[in-house]
């Protein structure tokens, strides 16, 4: 081969070598100016369902009203209802929180009611996380709610830790026996008085969640079964499987407080 074919050739080849090298950092810049746009696409649609306003009134633990007369429902938490067990402390820590304060509301829609379903920031932090972290409710979660959800686990779990009045133990849960059995979760009375409860089940794969009141005669036996059925006074139907995944879990409150809480690996109450 003559020289100068061998430098055209070897130039040849550096050349494609060096365009090799633009074209794929052509792509990656591409592709970065791509995550880019979509980020700042979402900060828009953010920005563009934030209001800033100030809290005029708290209703209760998991509701405001806005000083512009708009009524919010903290999404992701439910707080216990009026004159039930930590329901004014509730109230109270959402209050000291961002009563008469500004905040940013992230509007996310409406509810059954007509309230706004929000979240709302307050100093660069998440409220309604905070309230869950505080141990003054439990995470609640809605399919058409656009949030965090695990996030949102995390929070009351680690509220749940901390001890919060939502999470008090009653004194009438040394009454229960449970196992978990092929059925669902079998239930047992062992004192002698009627013990009235609400349970409360949650499906984290599906991240469903079913309320049930739950009433056992003494020295009476109930099963919260998976199967499918109209429940009676032996038997409550949930109509899904539970206790199936990491994160399912079975609560139970009574009048005094949290009654029984099982979470998934746990399959007897003593």
């Amino acid at each position: 081969m003559a020289p100068s074919e061998e430098f055209e050739r070897g130039m040849f080849k550096s050349f494609q070598r060096v365009r090799m090298r633009v074209a794929s950092k052509n792509k990656t810049l591409m592709l970065l100016g791509l995550i880019i746009l979509l980020s700042l696409v979402a900060v828009f649609v953010l920005l563009n369902n934030q209001e800033r306003r100030v809290v005029y009134r708290v209703i209760d633990g998991d509701t405001i009203i806005d000083d512009a007369g708009n009524t919010y429902r903290l999404v992701g938490i439910n707080t216990p209802e009026k004159h039930e067990l930590c329901s004014a402390e509730a109230k109270g820590y959402l209050e000291s929180l961002i009563f008469a304060k500004e905040v940013a509301i992230v509007n996310l829609g409406k509810d059954k009611y007509g309230r706004g379903l929000a979240e709302v920031y307050y100093d660069g932090g998440n409220v309604n996380k905070k309230i869950l972290e505080g141990g003054f409710a439990n995470a609640y979660y809605s399919e058409n709610q656009n949030i965090d959800w695990k996030g949102y686990v995390e929070a009351e779990k680690r509220g749940r830790e901390n001890g919060g009045c939502f999470w008090k133990k009653s004194t009438n849960g040394l009454c229960i026996e449970g196992e978990k059995t092929a059925e669902g979760f079998e239930l047992y009375n062992t004192c002698n008085f009627t013990i009235k409860t609400t349970a409360v089940i949650r499906d984290t794969s599906t991240a469903h969640r079913i309320k049930k009141n739950v009433e056992i005669d003494p020295k009476e036996r109930i099963i919260i079964s998976e199967e499918c059925g109209e429940d009676t006074k032996e038997v409550l139907y949930l109509c899904q499987h539970i206790f199936n995944d990491y994160g399912d879990e079975l609560l139970i409150f009574d009048q005094e407080g949290l009654f029984a809480y099982v979470p998934y690996g746990v399959y007897n109450l003593k």
